[in-house]
């Protein structure tokens, strides 16, 4: 009797280790964390215009908007790299965290901080990213583009992404 059920075990054990580890290919993601605000504290509205496009509300020349970003490596991924990039840095400029922070999480050999790319140096999950878009001079149609890229390796054939974007449109007028 006492045979069985040590043979039971022991076979119940064998599947248990057999068994891979959970994969999943999750596409990664973002979302903001709170309200998007200007530095004067109104918050501003953002209309899904579809396809991964925001339209955000008018801003004017010299408004500092806030952002608080979440970036999603997805389950079980990990995030890889991240990229903001601005359509028009003469009308709006981007101020980011402090490079000694940036260096806590970034690689700063393989990442680029001067033109917004950023490179994890080690596993990572998700990450918090706070920064400040700056309205510099009018324009009907600047655009902010997200990228982030997590670890996920999709089987051939398959229609994942490891990569998603999102454009934010902010147009900007005088005061």
């Amino acid at each position: 009797m006492k045979t069985k059920y040590i043979l039971f075990i022991s076979l119940l054990s064998a599947i248990f280790f057999a068994c891979e580890a959970p994969t999943s290919y999750s596409t990664p993601g973002f979302r903001f964390s709170g309200v998007v605000n200007s530095i004067t504290g109104d918050s501003l509205s953002a209309y899904d215009e579809g396809l991964n496009v925001l339209r955000m509300d008018t801003i004017k020349v010299g408004d500092v908007i806030s952002f608080n970003l979440i970036l999603d490596g997805g389950t079980y991924n990990n995030l890889t790299s991240f990229s903001l990039t601005l359509s028009d840095t003469t009308s709006t400029m981007l101020l980011l965290p402090e490079t000694s922070l940036l260096d806590n999480v970034f690689s700063s050999s393989l990442s680029d901080y001067k033109n917004n790319k950023f490179v994890f140096k080690s596993v990572m999950p998700n990450l918090y990213f706070p920064f400040q878009y700056v309205a510099l001079k009018a324009n009907a149609s600047p655009t902010l583009k997200f990228e982030v890229t997590n670890d996920a390796k999709y089987p051939k054939n398959s229609t994942g992404s490891n990569t998603a974007s999102l454009l934010i449109k902010t147009p900007i007028v005088n005061r």
